[in-house]
């Protein structure tokens, strides 16, 4: 069982414009702290170019020396080709997803692209016409296959992060839209505490999904705000999750994610993994593993 964080450990120890210089310089402490793996990042559409140009470099060679996996790569730079109705019909994304596989390359073992889909933003009454909805769905569909053939064209696998308010809808809505791909190879990056706070039944997920959850960012809240607190700070029932998640049959990383103040970062993740790995441990003892 892999232990790892998302790449909310960076922002939150250092802002939205971290670094792989920082990426790179805080792995030590993740393994000192018990974590197995990190997933990488790119956050910001100007931070591309660094990763291309060394710092995705620099960053494995501090992961080899460590001994920490990287568990997939998230590309949320590239969640403003999705965002609103301009945005979408933008080629934004599609020459982007090729500079994605020429970095995740260069992770031995890292295959898994995470593809975040933003909240739905439209300034007019018309963008939300049965019409435009169902021609915007259309092109959602249309875009992410034509990104997901990139990815898996190279080895590398896709899928999907919904976030509230998306135009993909909550997980239901996810499985109609592989649907209207014709998508039977593209993931589900499972994040807690987004479904939470949709009110979603999140202890069903782990069913309705199956093999399709590629990855985690397992975080709390108390299924009113889209926060991400630390595991056992909210409301889930975190002993029944890794339990349905177990028995479901994932075997991918448990990617802890915690915004938190700078200050808090190292105490916050430290009791994150203690919650998740006793719980962890439980979900072994039934007879699965996670």
């Amino acid at each position: 069982m892999i232990f790892g964080v998302s790449p909310a450990y960076f922002i939150s120890r250092f802002g939205e414009g971290f670094t792989c210089e920082q990426i790179a310089g805080s792995l030590g402490d993740l393994s000192a702290m018990g974590f197995d793996g990190f997933q990488l990042e790119v956050f910001l559409p100007d931070r591309l170019s660094e990763w291309r140009d060394g710092g995705a470099a620099l960053v494995r060679a501090q992961a080899d020396e460590v001994g920490l996996t990287a568990t997939q790569f998230i590309a949320h730079f590239m969640l403003e080709g999705f965002g609103s109705p301009s945005s979408l019909q933008s080629d934004f994304g599609l020459l982007e997803a090729e500079e994605v596989v020429q970095i995740v390359k260069q992770f031995p073992g890292c295959d898994l692209v995470t593809l975040p889909l933003p909240a739905w933003q439209a300034q007019s009454a018309d963008a939300y016409s049965k019409t435009a909805v169902k021609r915007a769905r259309s092109r959602l569909a249309e875009k992410l296959s034509l990104i997901g053939e990139t990815f898996h064209s190279a080895g590398v696998r896709m899928a999907l992060e919904v976030m509230p308010g998306s135009l993909a809808g909550g997980t239901e809505g996810v499985l109609a839209l592989w649907e209207d791909m014709g998508d039977t190879r593209t993931g589900y990056n499972f994040d807690t505490g987004h479904a939470w706070a949709c009110k979603e039944n999140i202890y069903a997920i782990p069913a309705r999904f199956g093999r399709r959850i590629t990855g985690t960012h397992l975080c709390d809240n108390a299924g009113l705000e889209n926060l991400s607190a630390p595991p056992g700070d909210g409301t889930i029932d975190w002993n029944l999750l890794m339990k349905t998640l177990a028995a479901n049959g994932y075997r991918g990383a448990c990617d802890i994610e915690i915004r938190c103040d700078a200050s808090e970062v190292q105490a916050a993740y430290a009791r994150g993994l203690s919650h998740v790995k006793e719980r962890g441990n439980t979900g072994e003892a039934t007879g699965s593993s996670v």
